[in-house]
């Protein structure tokens, strides 16, 4: 009976540490992605030019007593091109944000632009949004993280800057 008393004050001694330091997350997100299609001409025969601009509306709650101040939010659009053989590009940014104590606070993205042609009995060609998703970070670490789809993987240490491809993202 004493060493079950041992072993049990042992495995809570260990355990109280690794809650205090997970402890309840103080953050709560959630993210919309917001599309407008714009038709630029009528093309030829039956196939139409299109532009989409596609941004996220990311709303970051803070859910404690305390003010959280360096929070940032990191977002990643995943663009796929099937014009060319080029690998999928994860556009993207990083924003820094102060949040009052059970306040939220809105961040709007850069728009990405996408563009193709529809094709009356074939459908769409052209560039595509494949993924997007966004986390939040407190002191450096990850502490709640959103794709779309679910089991989407981005690398959101390698997002590719919207300035960078200015010709043609932004317009």
């Amino acid at each position: 009976m004493m060493k079950r008393l041992i072993l049990l004050s042992v495995v809570l001694a260990l355990a109280a540490p690794i809650h205090a330091q997970t402890g309840p997350i103080p953050v709560q997100f959630s993210m919309t992605l917001n599309k407008k299609k714009k038709q630029v001409s009528a093309g030829y025969g039956n196939a139409a030019d299109y532009f989409v601009s596609s941004s996220l509306r990311i709303v970051v709650n803070n859910v404690s007593a305390r003010p959280l101040t360096g929070v940032k939010v990191r977002w990643g659009m995943v663009q796929q091109n099937s014009y060319s053989s080029r690998r999928p590009v994860t556009y993207g940014a990083e924003e820094t944000i102060d949040i009052q104590p059970l306040k939220e606070k809105i961040v709007e993205t850069q728009p990405i632009q996408t563009r193709g042609r529809e094709y009356e009995f074939i459908g769409k060609h052209g560039e595509s949004i494949l993924g997007y998703g966004a986390q939040v970070l407190i002191d450096g670490k990850v502490v709640a993280q959103k794709t779309v789809p679910v089991n989407f993987n981005i690398d959101f240490e390698k997002l590719t800057p919207i300035e960078e491809e200015s010709g043609t993202r932004r317009r």
